[in-house]
């Protein structure tokens, strides 16, 4: 596992892991692997083990070696070509539970942040993104600002400055953003930064209930 202890999504998930285990009389074990075999416990590379379940991402001949072995549950990823199971979030339901509350507030000029290359629940999310005007019959108004953006934990800063000031600049400019918890919280940030006032000015919504979006101002 590779979760975040500071991620109230997979805190839940770790919890409900744990209760299932118990249930169904599982000894669990916890560990951190990188993407390499020589990682990995003894248990799982003698196959000591009734079954793994993996979080995070990994290359696929590292998850392709892990399902020849044993049996394997992804969580929050899907893998198809190399077997497994796989339990997602819903991630369109979300993605329609952001935008139904902002149409709701009045906003039509919505815009998403996503990243290049997409992951797998960026590519779900967009899709959803694109569907909900679709079924309203309403435009997009700023597309350009819907561009997927390439961005790293080392750019993460850099990029969304600099897709703050493209938001101010933009006219007619977006009244709310939808996105992940971690590209908002800083978003969010930058907007204050350049004078903007939230939610007076401009709304954000996250996914993914991180301990931070609970801490920030505002809410």
């Amino acid at each position: 596992t590779r979760a975040q202890s500071d991620d109230g999504y997979y805190s839940r998930v770790l919890v409900g892991i744990q209760k299932g285990a118990q249930q169904n009389r599982y000894h669990l074990m916890w560990t951190t692997a990188s993407s390499n075999t020589s990682s990995l416990p003894a248990l799982v590379t003698e196959n000591r083990v009734d079954g793994l379940l993996v979080e995070g991402s990994f290359p696929e001949l590292f998850r392709r070696l892990l399902t020849q072995r044993l049996p394997c549950v992804f969580i929050d990823r899907s893998y198809p070509s190399v077997g497994g199971g796989s339990v997602m979030p819903n991630i369109e339901v979300a993605a329609k539970e952001q935008l139904e509350y902002l149409w709701e507030l009045g906003h039509r000029n919505i815009i998403t942040f996503m990243q290049s290359p997409p992951t797998l629940h960026c590519e779900i999310h967009l899709r959803a993104f694109h569907k909900f005007f679709a079924e309203k019959k309403h435009p997009i108004v700023r597309s350009d600002l819907c561009l997927p953006r390439e961005i790293s934990l080392e750019t993460h800063a850099q990029v969304l400055a600099k897709y703050a000031q493209e938001f101010v600049a933009a006219r007619p400019r977006p009244t709310a953003v939808v996105s992940w918890d971690t590209y908002v919280l800083t978003l969010m940030e930058e907007l204050q930064g350049l004078g903007m006032r939230v939610p007076e000015e401009f709304s954000l919504v996250g996914i993914d209930d991180m301990a931070a979006a609970r801490r920030s101002t505002p809410q």
